[in-house]
This record gives structure tokens, C-alpha cells and sequence, in this order.
């Protein structure tokens, strides 16, 4: 079906964007002590800021470039906008099966991760893949990382997403390029993300700029980091 090549495409997006964050690592291991496998020296970069935030730029690359990709042009395809209903099951193939950004800009996700949330109790933590955090300990349940990415761009900004943590991770680690930048720790954080989540109803809507529709030319400097490298301290 046609929405397959907008999986696909989504797909190598999100991986070659796993290069760009390895890239900044440089000899140290993109992961977490907790992790397997005896990686070298990580710089212990939790999964919610590995996968999530590489998730987040194809989200946001695909509804960008959206109307100038050849396979939407010849098959005339509409990606979902302000003033029309979420196309659901009835609509085109681009929106079946898919992720649902460029149908309801996951504005359904957002609901269901909230309405996960609180129906769990209401906290989240934001370890390991296995549930390990900084110091050790296992703790669940884990959430969304896609959502905590959004919700990090949300309370800081894409550039400090994207751009500004990796630039230190490599000489600080994660950790502490993340309090650097952030102004919280990383269980700060994911406190204040489950405080987030557990304000209002589930059907309320996303605030105004949790899903910006601003270009990323807008939100993100990513040739900073070829003036200001990695593996310099400011």
C-alpha cells in the first residue's frame, strides 16, 4: 500500500539521524551503563533522547518536505490540516497504518499516551531501555519516549534537543549536558513530564507549539555544530 513508502522513508530518516547523534559521541558509546553488552565508556544517554528525539525529526522532516516528495506529487495525497477531521480508516492510504503525524499531527497519540499515563498511576521514569536508571535502579513503568521528546522540545527547545545536549555529551555526558542546558536533572525532568501528562483530561488538546508547525530551519541551528563542535567545553 502506498503508506509503506512513507513508513520507509520515515524509517531511514530516523536511522540516518542515529548516525548524526553517534557522530557527536565520537569514541565514547551512545547508551547506558545498564545497557548490554559492555559498551565502551557510554556516555549514558537514556533511550527517551536516543530513539525519542529520532523519532521527533522524521515526525516533523515528512510534514515538512511532505508536498514536495515525487510519490505524493503523482498521487495527489493530502496530509491531514487545521480545518479537516482526522481521516481515520476512510481516508487516503498515507494515513492508514501510519504513525498519524501527517494525518493528526499524533494529536490522537497524545491522548491515549496521557490517558496511559494516568490511568498507571501517573509516573514515569526515563532510564534504560530495561528500566535502569542513572543510579542502578530499575523503576517502571516507562513511557513514551517519542512523547517526552516532544514534551523536552516543548520545555526547553529543539535546539537544545537537537543541537546544544549533543555538543557536550561527549566531554560532560548526557547527564550533564542535559542539567547544562535543561536547568533540570534527567529524573527532574521526567517528574516534571508525568506532572504534564497528568494535568487535565485526557481529551484535552495538546497546548498551542507542543506539535509546531514552524519549519526546522526555524527551531534548530544544526551547523552550529560545525563552528562549535563536539568535544570542546566552552
Amino acid at each position: 500500500p502506498d503508506q509503506y513508502w512513507y513508513n520507509v522513508l520515515h524509517g531511514l530518516i530516523h536511522e540516518f539521524f542515529h548516525h548524526y547523534q553517534r557522530a557527536h559521541t565520537i569514541d565514547r558509546a551512545m547508551g547506558m551503563s545498564g545497557d548490554c553488552c559492555g559498551l565502551y565508556n557510554p556516555v549514558e544517554v537514556p533511550p527517551f533522547w536516543s530513539e525519542g528525539a529520532a523519532i521527533v525529526f522524521p515526525d516533523m522532516f515528512l510534514w515538512e518536505k511532505f508536498y514536495e516528495l515525487d510519490h505524493t506529487k503523482r498521487n495527489n495525497f493530502k496530509r491531514w490540516d487545521e480545518d479537516q477531521e482526522y481521516w481515520g480508516s476512510s481516508g487516503p492510504m498515507v494515513c492508514q497504518g501510519f504513525d498519524t503525524y501527517l494525518c493528526d499531527k499524533l494529536v490522537g497519540v497524545y491522548r491515549n499516551v496521557k490517558q496511559g499515563i494516568q490511568e498507571d498511576g501517573g509516573q514515569c521514569y526515563l532510564g534504560s531501555r530495561d528500566g535502569v536508571g542513572l543510579d542502578g535502579v530499575v523503576r517502571q513503568p516507562r513511557y513514551d519516549w517519542a512523547m517526552s521528546a516532544y514534551y523536552l522540545a516543548y520545555y526547553a527547545s529543539h535546539q537544545i534537543m537537537w543541537a546544544d545536549i549533543p555538543r557536550d555529551m561527549w566531554s560532560m555526558g548526557l547527564p550533564a549536558a542535559f542539567q547544562n542546558h535543561v536547568g533540570l536533572t534527567v529524573d527532574e525532568f521526567a517528574a516534571s513530564f508525568s506532572n504534564f501528562m497528568n494535568s487535565g483530561s485526557p481529551d484535552d488538546p495538546p497546548p498551542e507549539g507542543f506539535f509546531t508547525e514552524k519549519p526546522l530551519s526555524e527551531l534548530v541551528d544544526f551547523w552550529s555544530l560545525k563552528t562549535n563542535p563536539s568535544g570542546m567545553t566552552q
